[in-house]
């Protein structure tokens, strides 16, 4: 939301109930496998293959439903996917057949995986600007 302040939240309710939410989770991986394109950029495809990530999504939903805190969680869309942003677009490609070579030749670039052990309650802008990203709390997995 444009206009959004933490003050308008009771941030202790938020941080509880997240809390109680992620509790039974352990760490998981995700893998990272092949590249797509997103209005404003280029990310790299992130599996869970063993489910967690959604688990702890409806397990969020689900504390969420049984309070009265307001959550945009699945507001534009319903979230089931991972990713990572490789780049974003800061203005128009000069050389776009180049850059579509680039991207059909790492359509399946392996990136690896990285294993989540701690789960971020952050307040941001919609890009994870550096300068606008505060971290409110670190939720640690089992």
């Amino acid at each position: 939301s444009p206009n959004f302040s933490l003050a308008q939240i009771n941030l202790a309710a938020y941080k509880t109930i997240i809390q109680q939410a992620l509790a039974p989770f352990k760490a998981f991986s995700i893998n990272f496998s092949g590249i797509t394109l997103s209005s404003s950029g280029v990310v790299a495809k992130g599996y869970d293959q063993e489910g967690t990530l959604n688990e702890i999504r409806d397990a969020l939903r689900t504390a969420f439903k049984s309070t009265d805190l307001a959550q945009t969680i699945d507001k534009r869309y319903v979230l089931k996917a991972a990713h990572s942003t490789l780049l974003r677009f800061k203005e128009p490609l000069k050389n776009k057949d180049l850059f579509v070579d680039f991207l059909m030749h790492h359509q399946s670039t392996e990136f690896g995986s990285t294993k989540i052990k701690t789960i971020d309650l952050v307040f941001n802008d919609w890009y994870m600007k550096t300068g606008n990203v505060k971290i409110l709390k670190k939720y640690q997995l089992q």
